[in-house]
């Protein structure tokens, strides 16, 4: 796994985990039902939406080092 990649799933688990802790909190103090399955589908959407901007970002490299 190169270190790009960590580096992209690092920052998605740390904003995933954030998210869950500040609108957990948001949602204890307001009395509002949370959606745990609202929140765990934003969250694959991110992980899953960053993991397509990797590879496609990989690809391009890729594409300019064969055309130079």
């Amino acid at each position: 796994m190169k270190t790009r990649m960590k580096h992209y799933l690092l920052i998605d688990c740390s904003y995933v985990f954030f998210q869950f802790v500040i609108m957990g909190t948001f949602d204890l103090l307001t009395n509002h039902a949370y959606d745990f399955w609202e929140y765990v589908t934003n969250s694959l959407g991110i992980i899953g939406i960053s993991i397509i901007f990797y590879f496609s970002a990989e690809m391009y490299k890729k594409y300019k080092q064969q055309k130079s």
